[in-house]
């Protein structure tokens, strides 16, 4: 199984679905593209099945290309050389996750001590 879904899984409380997940080849690519429906065959209860769904729309949210996530790396010179990076090889190594996450996380804590 694709170990940043597992990783996700776990941060979001879900680490008894990996089993799951890992039959049904689950990895990083077919994680972002679960509709309702799909979720439903995966996640049981419905109260797991709307925790999920939630963290999986902001999760969406923040690592789609084309929304503000793009436009936040776009303010630091770190965040354009990342965004140049996967323009060219359309890959980031765990340094330049890291480095993504490094700038989101700066960004919530610039916004939350205004």
């Amino acid at each position: 199984m694709d170990q940043d879904v597992n990783n996700l899984l776990d941060a979001w409380g879900f680490s008894h679905y990996k089993d799951i997940f890992a039959a049904n080849k689950i990895d990083l690519n077919s994680f972002a593209l679960l509709t309702e429906e799909l979720v439903k065959e995966l996640v049981g209860p419905i109260g797991d099945r709307a925790k999920f769904s939630k963290n999986l729309k902001d999760w969406i949210s923040l690592t789609n290309p084309n929304k503000p996530l793009k436009e936040l790396l776009r303010q630091t010179l770190e965040g354009r050389a990342l965004l140049r990076v996967y323009s060219e090889s359309g890959l980031l190594s765990n340094t330049g996750r890291r480095k993504i996450c490094n700038i989101i996380i700066k960004n919530l804590f610039r916004r939350r001590s205004r």
